[in-house]
């Protein structure tokens, strides 16, 4: 197996993006781990959580006033000779790209759902912040942009593409069950 990489936006006590996490981690024992800011260095006893320059800034665990800046904060991270990443995303970690990034790297993402707090304030009381209110228009605005770029370097198809049904409808995420 060649060596990757599992990212994951900021690690808490208690969470569910971290449960799923901790789980991936411990089906890929011998990948790197990466996060913004690790917060519960208990869940990773045995293992390097590496962590962006962001922990030893002012900005560590201020997810609000630090959310204007995450999507460049992902970009050129360290690169540790990875040849694929396993991104466990709920925020902006989907951006993740490294310095010398080989020319056939691989990133599967696990995306919760776009960031309630930037898409949808009314269903997540993040959104009522001012600094998120503010920062929301150009996020999407990145959002938007990234989820255009190709899958893959040999693939024509977007990653909004990829959540296309073989319909061609594109997949929605909802807060509330279908009927």
């Amino acid at each position: 197996m060649a060596g990757g990489v599992i990212v994951h936006e900021w690690v808490e006590k208690i969470g569910g993006s971290e449960n799923v996490f901790q789980a991936m981690a411990e089906s890929l024992p011998d990948a790197d781990l990466l996060c913004l800011w690790n917060n519960a260095p208990e869940r990773f006893p045995n293992r390097l959580v590496r962590e962006s320059f962001l922990a030893r800034t002012p900005l560590r665990g201020r997810k609000a006033l630090a959310l204007p800046i995450l999507p460049f904060v992902w970009r050129g991270q360290q690169n540790h000779d990875y040849d694929w990443a396993l991104v466990s995303s709920h925020a902006f970690a989907q951006q993740v790209s490294f310095k010398n990034q080989k020319k056939d790297f691989r990133k599967l993402l696990y995306v919760y759902t776009p960031a309630r707090y930037v898409w949808t304030p009314e269903l997540d009381v993040r959104g009522s912040n001012a600094l998120v209110r503010a920062a929301s228009g150009p996020l999407k605005t990145i959002d938007r942009r990234r989820a255009k770029r190709r899958v893959s370097p040999s693939s024509p198809r977007s990653s909004a593409d990829a959540c296309r049904t073989p319909g061609g409808r594109t997949q929605k995420s909802s807060t509330r069950p279908s009927m």
